[in-house]
């Protein structure tokens, strides 16, 4: 149940929308390949990221398929820590060119879904990741990420549908404006307010959530010789306080 002084969701009960892969043999000795429109190719370990990781807030997650199947219920918030994205590209040498980064996780799994097409990566402009606050997710709510939610090191997109944000991140690709459009975007680009199914990147927009409002209880009063409403319930997404 939530409240006004509870509105955190443990791990054990956080939605999970994609499970940790069987195929992923190994999360020991993690590396992120940071590649693409770079002066060098680099292999940055997580182990050297670790010590940069700070508390980032509260972040609410919600699914972009978050409907009548899933009972609603595709939506938790939690207390999350982790280093800033632009202090793991700050390691690398980004070339002029570069306008936007791939971000992308592991994603193969023993049994193929069924609905869903593989592949977890977004594009997202220099821009984007700066308002946005985009950080990479080593912690949650106190205790390291959970295997199903992304150990050891996943994406966090405040205020972006959850589609955006790969789990298990293992590789990240400095990109310009040519660069197409990846398997997940196209997927979800209904589900995320695009124009159609754009073919590159550039063409898509920021995949933020609407503000959103789910009504729990509605009371009518008499005041003051007039009828006033109150609603409860719980508001998330749109973009201002």
């Amino acid at each position: 149940k939530l409240d006004e002084e509870h509105l955190i969701t443990d791990n054990e009960r956080f939605y999970i929308r994609t499970r940790f892969p069987g195929l992923l043999a190994t999360t020991a000795d993690w590396e992120i390949t940071v590649g693409g429109l770079v002066a060098a190719k680099a292999q940055i370990a997580l182990a050297d990221l670790a010590p940069l990781a700070t508390p980032m807030g509260a972040v609410l997650f919600e699914c972009s398929g978050n409907g009548k199947g899933a009972r609603f219920g595709m939506l938790s918030a939690a207390e999350w820590s982790g280093i800033p994205l632009e202090k793991v590209l700050s390691q690398v040498e980004v070339l002029p060119s570069a306008t936007a980064v791939l971000v992308s996780g592991f994603d193969q799994h023993a049994q193929p879904s069924a609905k869903s097409t593989p592949g977890a990566s977004w594009v997202f402009t220099f821009e984007q990741l700066k308002q946005a606050g985009a950080f990479l997710a080593t912690g949650m709510n106190g205790a390291p990420l959970p295997l199903d939610h992304g150990f050891p090191v996943r994406l966090v997109m405040p205020g972006w549908y959850g589609c955006t944000c790969a789990k298990w991140v293992d590789t990240i690709t400095l990109v310009d404006d040519a660069e197409a459009a990846t398997a997940q975007m196209k997927e979800f680009a209904s589900r995320t307010h695009q124009d159609g199914v754009p073919a590159l990147a550039r063409d898509y927009k920021a995949a933020t959530m609407d503000q959103a409002a789910m009504p729990v209880r509605v009371e009518r009063w008499r005041v003051g010789g007039k009828t006033a409403h109150r609603v409860f319930g719980v508001m998330w997404g749109g973009y201002e306080v």
